[in-house]
């Protein structure tokens, strides 16, 4: 019989899995390149209102 506590890999069905720790710098430094995309994007929205003014 098999043994209920592992299953078909080998892998302990009661093991609590390890976690990866979170890096909270990863979204300090994706919020000034969301910034920086923004500003791109509203300077490519301007130039298009300008081109259409002429």
């Amino acid at each position: 019989p098999e043994d209920p506590e592992w299953d078909e890999f080998g892998n302990d069905l009661y093991a609590i899995p390890e976690v990866p720790q979170v890096q909270h710098n990863q979204v300090l430094e994706s919020i000034p390149s969301r910034v920086e995309e923004d500003g791109k994007i509203k300077a490519h929205i301007d130039m298009t209102d300008m081109d259409w003014q002429r």
